[in-house]
Parts: C-alpha cells; sequence; structure tokens
C-alpha cells in the first residue's frame, strides 16, 4: 500500500480516539491490553509508520538522545552502550552515538550532537570543566556517567569503595606485597582505594609495583599495556616482585596473566589477579578473573531514567545523583580457592 496510513485512520477505522491511538502504539498502560493489541495488528497490516517530522513538531523535541563514548572497541563501553541503547529504545527515543578520542575534543561532541537536534547528551566518556560549561551555556539536558567537576546528573559506582573492596579480598587471600597496573595517581579513586587499604592492614606499598599506562605506540590497547606493565613487573628479581596484582581494568588483567603465563609462571599460584569491570571475557580467561560487578544494566537504566526525566521536566529540574553500588566477583585467579582447598587439606 502506498498511501501514508495516519493515527487518524487507524482511530476511525477502529472507532476509537486518536489519543487512544497514540498511547497504544507507545505501548501505555493506561490502554487495555486487549485494545492496544487491537490497534497494534491494524497499525501493522496497513504498514503504518510515525511520522517523526510530525511528532517534532507537537512535542517540540526530536525524541533522540546523544551519546558520548571514548570507545566501542573496550568491551565495558560497547556492553554499557548496549544496555543505553536497550533502554532508550524502550522509551521511543533514538540514540546518536558520538566517540570521543584523541583528535574528537568535548565542544566538538556537544556541537556534533546539537546541530542534529538531540533533546539531551549523556556523557560515559571523562568530560572536563570547558565542556560541562559549555552543556550549561548550550541549555542541553545533561547526565554523566562518574561524577563530573561541577555539579550535574551524574550515575556512579563507588569506585573507591570497589577499589577497597577488591585490595582487601586480595589480603584476605594472604597476600601482603600487591602491585597495581594501570594508574599510579592518589587522585584517582581506584588507585587511591588501593594504597589506602594498604595502609590500612600495614602492608607494603613499593613503588616499583605501581605501573602507570605506558606511553607507547607498541601497547595500542589495554589488553597490550596489561600485557606490558606486567612486563615491568616481572623484569624485577623473583624476591622483589608482588605476590598479587590489581589492575585498573578486566582488559588489563587479561593481558597481565597472559604474560605472567608467558613468563613460565602461574596464576594464582605464582601471582594472583584481579580486575574491574566483570567483562565477559574474564569468565573465559585461564584461569577465570576475579573482579568487581558495577552492574551496567543497573547503570544504564539509570543514566537513561535520569536524562528522559529532565527532558520531560525542564532545565528546572533539581540536579539527580545516583551510587550504584559494587559487587566482588569471586573466581580462581585470586587464588582464594586454593586457599580453601589447603585449609581443608591441613585439617
Amino acid at each position: 500500500m502506498s498511501q501514508t496510513i495516519t493515527q487518524k485512520e487507524i482511530a476511525r477505522i477502529l472507532n476509537v480516539s486518536r489519543a487512544t491511538v497514540s498511547l497504544a502504539l507507545r505501548d501505555s498502560k493506561k490502554i487495555k491490553k486487549e485494545t492496544r493489541d487491537r490497534i497494534k495488528q491494524l497499525a501493522e497490516s496497513l504498514n503504518y509508520r510515525p511520522n517523526v517530522s510530525a511528532r517534532t513538531l507537537i512535542f517540540k523535541k526530536t525524541f533522540s538522545v546523544g551519546l558520548v563514548l571514548p570507545s566501542f572497541t573496550e568491551p565495558f563501553y560497547a556492553e554499557l552502550a548496549n544496555q543505553i541503547y536497550f533502554f532508550l529504545h524502550k522509551k521511543n527515543y533514538a540514540g546518536l552515538f558520538f566517540l570521543m578520542g584523541e583528535t574528537n575534543g568535548q565542544c566538538e561532541a556537544i556541537d556534533f550532537l546539537l546541530n542534529r537536534g538531540v533533546d539531551g547528551i549523556i556523557f560515559v566518556s571523562e568530560i572536563g570543566e570547558e565542556g560541562i560549561l559549555k552543556a550549561k551555556k548550550e541549555n542541553i539536558n545533561t547526565v554523566f556517567y562518574n561524577k563530573p567537576l561541577i555539579s550535574d546528573n551524574y550515575v556512579s559506582g563507588d569506585i573507591y569503595k570497589s577499589s577497597c573492596k577488591v585490595t582487601e579480598h586480595l589480603i584476605r587471600c594472604g597476600h601482603k606485597k600487591i602491585g597495581f597496573l594501570g594508574l599510579k595517581d592518589v587522585k584517582e579513586s581506584r588507585f587511591a582505594g588501593y594504597t589506602d587499604t594498604l595502609l590500612k592492614h600495614s602492608c607494603i606499598y613499593d613503588d616499583r609495583w605501581a605501573i602507570p599506562f605506558i606511553s607507547d605506540e607498541q601497547y595500542e590497547n589495554f589488553f597490550q599495556q596489561g600485557y606490558g606493565c606486567m612486563k615491568k613487573i616481572l623484569s624485577l628479581k623473583r624476591t622483589s616482585r608482588p605476590t598479587a596484582i590489581l589492575a585498573r581494568n578486566d582488559v588489563f588483567a587479561i593481558g597481565a596473566m597472559r604474560a605472567i603465563n608467558e613468563s613460565g609462571l602461574r596464576v594464582p599460584e605464582d601471582i594472583a589477579v584481579a580486575g574491574f569491570d566483570n567483562i565477559k571475557d574474564g569468565t573465559f580467561s585461564n584461569p577465570p578473573l576475579t573482579t568487581i560487578w558495577e552492574p551496567r544494566e543497573r547503570v544504564a537504566k539509570e543514566l537513561v531514567r535520569v536524562i528522559l526525566s529532565g527532558i520531560e521536566r525542564g532545565d528546572n529540574s533539581p540536579f539527580e545523583s545516583v551510587i550504584v553500588q559494587p559487587q566482588l566477583v569471586i573466581r580462581e585467579s585470586c587464588g582464594f580457592h586454593c586457599r580453601i582447598k589447603k585449609n581443608k587439606n591441613t585439617m
């Protein structure tokens, strides 16, 4: 059928109001399921397509949200983006993605998305003060993943608490000499949680065991970074090495485990390893990776809820802050299971 079918014609055929058709097609619970099903079936049979331009004119919004990401190649961000897209789609909003890399700055991201008429922007990438101020100047609804530098809406995991929790777990597994890969900045929550927990439990902190991000073209991704950082640890004399490693994320940790295995050592018998993010790859690493889980479905759902609430309520809505509590996922890479087995054998 070449003729464009409208909601008004569907309403006339079924002898219901146009408002009822509109609500039913948006799956509103205000309309009885039986009526919703009838309307949807007729709309599908007539090849109905919503008029997005007309909808924009009526509601004064485009029903689209921008999403600024640092990468699609890193599993954590890919999984989070997928969940955000899912929840936007459930609310009949489109997602427009922008990758903010070395050549694409924060102000360019905002201009790109505003030029395409988005109603709000979700920032998953870290944004500096310049970008936040520009977003405020443009009067666009925003929400940030992790707390921004200036007061605004944000959804965040308790990163410091996460780091404390996983570091304490390694200590409970019997480790007093613990290294950290990928960070070396006390202002960063993961590194601060690690160092504070070592101090709390009177454990050794050795500056040689904290290996920051390597500025070298041969280490172009986090797998390679983890591998390279671990090689630096392994270059130390055996008696000078840590017995456990905490990595900035799971990808770093998996790279580190490869370096350990290649050196002829075993995880966790010789060096235990733990990470952050609970990516799917960690369940298939050898051995499976102990990690911190920040529920991505909950984070994505809250990010979408906060941005859409701001869009619906307007500019005067108060800022929202949502903290998602982390969970420790214990697998074989930390040595916990070996410790339990050893204790049983000595009983």
